[in-house]
């Protein structure tokens, strides 16, 4: 990286790969209920990166959350008391 905090010229970014512990880390979420949220289309899908081994890309992980984080915002909770 440069002086400036900008990638060299002829350098390629690549995206970041979070393994199944970053992902739990970030979203709360467990390991049961990643699967369970993959298996229906609700959280981003995880790609091999290895014979084994598989992770998911930082920037989808991070969306998702960022998603939920902004739907709290416009939800509206008629159904809860205003405190007083």
């Amino acid at each position: 990286m440069s002086k400036n905090g900008s990638m060299p010229t002829g350098v390629v970014s690549l995206p970041s790969v979070m393994r199944m512990n970053a992902v739990i880390q970030c979203t709360g979420l467990s390991r049961a209920t990643i699967y369970r949220l993959m298996g229906v289309g609700q959280f981003p899908r995880s790609f091999k990166i290895g014979t084994t081994a598989s992770g998911w890309l930082e920037s989808e992980v991070r969306t998702w959350v960022n998603e939920r984080a902004s739907s709290r915002l416009t939800a509206t909770r008629s159904d809860r008391p205003v405190a007083a």
